[in-house]
């Protein structure tokens, strides 16, 4: 959208005239577009213009454990326990990674941060389970974001994302499945773990942004029994 702030119309020697131009996208595009300027008994004026969205760049804070009250969500008569913060943080403060379940993570990093990739819960006996918290950051632009099961992506058919947005699998679970961030804006996201079997569990996630790109990322959780001598 263009508008004229000022009169309309032939402009006077030594005067000019300002234009606003707006660019408004909802998709990832980058549209190019030509604005020509007629003048009279004169030459055109061509001005090129190309409009560019920045791309939301996910990133993890590991924040301290012990900081937070306790919160219950009841989901499939199953009761699961979340971390509030007491008060917000300030998204544009750094954090050192501090947490022990999440330290041995192989990610990518930039300085204080890492990228959404993989994680590790740790080990739990089968029948109870742990909790990895974590923070999420959008140092880019302006993102919705969902996250599915290597299931639902190669179906295509949403089964395990419930009412409560949450993501359940049969050893894993997430929530929030589905959120939008602004720049620097952060979110707290949480991944449970409750083996159900001896063994190494892992399963493979897809995070799907809403300009068309996908991150792959896996979680890992070690499923312990208890030993009777």
């Amino acid at each position: 959208m263009i508008e004229s702030k000022g009169q309309t119309g032939g402009i006077p020697p030594g005067m000019h005239v300002k234009l606003i131009i707006s660019f408004r996208c909802d998709t990832f595009d980058e549209p190019e577009e030509m604005l020509v300027i007629n003048v009279q008994h004169g030459r055109s004026v061509i001005i090129k213009l190309r409009g560019y969205r920045d791309p939301p760049i996910l990133t993890v804070i590991n924040i301290p454990y012990f900081q937070y009250p306790q919160r219950k969500l009841t989901v499939r008569d199953v009761e699961w326990i979340m971390e509030i913060p007491f008060q917000s943080m300030n998204s544009l403060e750094e954090f050192i990674d501090t947490s022990s379940s999440a330290s041995s993570t192989p990610t990518e990093s930039i300085p204080k941060y890492k990228t959404l990739k993989n994680f590790d819960c740790g080990e739990c006996f089968v029948g109870e389970e742990v909790t990895l918290p974590l923070t999420v950051k959008n140092v880019g632009g302006e993102g919705r974001f969902f996250i599915m099961s290597e299931i639902d992506w190669c179906s295509m058919h949403i089964e395990d994302i419930t009412n409560d947005n949450m993501l359940v699998l049969p050893c894993f679970a997430m929530w929030p499945a589905y959120f939008t961030l602004k720049p620097q804006e952060y979110i707290h996201l949480y991944i449970y773990f409750f083996p159900d079997a001896h063994g190494l569990h892992v399963e493979t996630l897809y995070v799907i942004c809403d300009n068309c790109s996908v991150i792959m990322m896996e979680i890992v959780g070690d499923g312990r029994a208890a030993a009777v001598e």
